[in-house]
């Protein structure tokens, strides 16, 4: 059992919970979101429509889909001439961290 004490210790640990990890795991919970991460694992550069290729989906879902990532830190904007590709934030804290837990 813990003490009391134990749980103020713990308690004040778990609060200090960085905001910007819980948008990155909330973000890759949904199943979408996490196929858009480890295809742009696979290729660097990926556009909104071929991500809509990939999931299979409308461009304008898939457009929701990355700016829910983008907005986490996990991926980030290039526009490359009239299109707009992602690729992987690698320069966020967490993100080399979760690339390598995908890779074991």
């Amino acid at each position: 059992m813990l003490t009391v004490t134990e749980i103020t210790k713990i308690r004040k640990s778990v609060s200090k919970t960085d905001p910007a990890m819980m948008r990155m795991f909330s973000a890759l919970s949904d199943r979408c979101r996490f196929t858009i991460f480890q295809a742009l694992l696979l290729h660097e550069g990926i556009c909104v429509t071929e991500v809509a290729g990939i999931l299979d989906v409308s461009v304008p879902a898939a457009s929701q889909q990355l700016k829910i990532m983008e907005q986490s830190g996990l991926i980030l904007r290039q526009r490359d001439g009239q299109k707009i590709c992602y690729k992987i934030n690698t320069e966020h804290a967490v993100v080399p961290a979760l690339i390598k837990l995908l890779n074991t």
